[in-house]
């Protein structure tokens, strides 16, 4: 896997949307404190260290999706799912303090991730929320107009995914943060965690209160993320305790972890039109081999369907998401699994013998959910490996089309 060492490194691995090696730059970065121990709450001598790798862990996380480090508007948590519970909690916590006799309403989307859809369900199940989900088209884009006629007297929050994990759609956000700016008191958050290093972020450019950021998705460690929230947004508890994090995420700051993040997004973002390229490059060089060797052959016989946008600006740059009729690529998946890492879907719900949530949303038929294939190149990623990957996968969707 290039320049980093796997678990085993004779796999290769092409499934970076479900998460990322950690950056040389991020290990050698946290390995110090591994060993300096202060709590960066502790008032003494041994806190100070950790206190400063923390505001600057913080102060990277704010450069790198633009905005000011002086804002404290960036809040450190466990992961994207406690980040985006956090950030729909917020907001109906607000709303109710300010309207305790009324339902507090949100809208999301139909292909957004489990944290999201999940957390809604359970909140309207004890009856904090409605709730409504906006359909997308063909290509996982949302129906704007729905969106708008969706939004309500009581809408208090929109929450919509920045880029989607499973088929790489990336929204055109302008025209959202535009729909939802018409509103007065309708907060807008995104799921960022697919977007940070492979599209270009500017949050002091868009419209948009809070978002949820992922270390594990750009190089950094598992078990940390941040919730950003715009300077003059309201921002309400979602753990309570010893009010760490300005008060608003209790829990001891784990500055290891956070100190990796920090070095993972600086070097991810740092130059974000060429890592674009590189990944862009490597994912078409992937596409190209596939198509030559096998694609066009099944597309011309009706047997392909590639998932997502038709317009690459609109696509993550380093993900493939392809439908064969009628195999079942859990199979094809099952026998590669020593030698190429890759997947039918999301991570976060894989294994499931029927199509999954985002292909039945953009319509896909249920022959070509059932032999979908997602591939997705990162940092590591080099051409050798990515042309043994696709012969091996050749070599094994073919075995499967002539049982």
């Amino acid at each position: 896997m290039g320049a980093m060492q796997h678990a085993n490194s004779n796999t290769i691995y092409l499934d970076y949307n479900a998460t990322t090696p950690v950056r040389q730059e991020a290990i050698d970065k946290m390995s110090p404190f591994l060993y300096h121990y202060g709590n960066p709450s502790s008032s003494h001598v041994l806190g100070d260290l950790p206190k400063q790798a923390l505001r600057e862990a913080r102060h990277e996380v704010a450069q790198a999706v633009g905005v000011s480090a002086d804002e404290n508007s960036i809040y450190f948590c466990s992961c994207g799912t406690e980040a985006d519970n956090w950030a729909i909690w917020s907001a109906i916590s607000g709303y109710r303090r300010r309207h305790p006799d009324r339902m507090p309403h949100v809208v999301s989307s139909v292909i957004e991730h489990p944290a999201v859809l999940i957390f809604l369900e359970q909140l309207h199940g004890l009856k904090l929320l409605e709730y409504d989900l906006v359909p997308v088209d063909s290509e996982g884009f949302l129906d704007l107009s729905e969106l708008e006629s969706s939004i309500r007297e009581e809408t208090c929050l929109v929450t919509v995914m920045h880029s989607n994990n499973e088929i790489g759609t990336i929204q055109r956000f302008s025209d959202i943060c535009r729909i939802v700016g018409n509103f007065d008191n309708v907060l807008l958050h995104s799921d960022m965690a697919q977007s940070i290093g492979r599209a270009p972020i500017n949050l002091s450019d868009m419209r948009i209160d809070m978002c949820t950021i992922v270390a594990h998705k750009f190089g950094g460690p598992k078990g940390v993320a941040a919730l950003y929230c715009r300077p003059g947004t309201e921002l309400h508890p979602f753990l309570g305790g010893g009010g760490q994090e300005q008060g608003m995420r209790s829990g001891t700051e784990n500055v290891l972890l956070a100190v990796g993040m920090g070095e993972a997004i600086r070097c991810a973002c740092k130059d974000i039109e060429s890592s674009i390229h590189d990944m862009r490059s490597k994912r078409d060089v992937l596409f190209e081999l596939l198509n030559e060797k096998l694609l066009d052959r099944l597309n011309r016989q009706g047997l392909l369907k590639v998932h997502g946008p038709k317009d690459d600006e609109y696509r993550l740059p380093n993900t493939l998401s392809f439908g064969i009729k009628s195999i079942d690529s859990r199979i094809v998946i099952q026998s590669l699994r020593e030698k190429v890492a890759m997947s039918s879907g999301s991570a976060c719900h894989s294994g499931s013998a029927s199509g999954g949530g985002v292909l039945n949303a953009v319509g896909c038929p249920i022959e070509y959910q059932m032999g979908t294939f997602r591939l997705s190149v990162g940092h590591y990623s080099t051409r050798k490996e990515i042309e043994t990957a696709a012969e091996l996968i050749v070599d094994a969707i073919e075995a499967e089309l002539n049982k």
